[in-house]
């Protein structure tokens, strides 16, 4: 009996943790506030401006995140919208950012980010435009 209540807890603990690991977690689209996108950019802008190459690649990294998250949140406001017309308003919005954010990537790869700043960073601003 001892070992049949030995083998069925160490059955049940195995089956609890595999089912753990196998469980998705919910997919979540954090908000990104258009105030801390531009001053992310504006901080980018310094970095590049005072010849800061590594800060300014990290901080090109950070600014690329928060536009993935923003345009997560457009996807899902997309999916959630109550009705066609607010659908088509989201669909329109997240076109208008991937064209900027292309835009933007697209100057980025053009040459080093110090002699594309003032395009890099008035693409990535118009990209904060859109931020509702």
């Amino acid at each position: 009996m001892k070992r049949f209540m030995i083998t069925c807890a160490v059955m049940l603990g195995i089956s609890v943790a595999a089912s753990a690991q196998g469980a998705a977690q919910p997919d979540k689209a954090t908000p990104v506030s258009k105030t801390a996108y531009k001053a992310k950019v504006k901080e980018l802008d310094k970095a590049i401006a005072t010849g800061k190459t590594e800060q300014a690649e990290k901080l090109f990294g950070e600014v690329n995140n928060l536009v993935n998250d923003e345009m997560k949140v457009v996807r899902y406001q997309i999916r959630d919208a109550a009705n066609e017309t607010e659908k088509a308003k989201y669909v329109e919005l997240v076109k208008t950012q991937r064209g900027l954010f292309s835009n933007a990537m697209n100057i980025r790869q053009a040459g080093t980010m110090a002699t594309n700043r003032d395009a890099l960073i008035k693409a990535l601003n118009d990209f904060g435009d859109t931020i509702e």
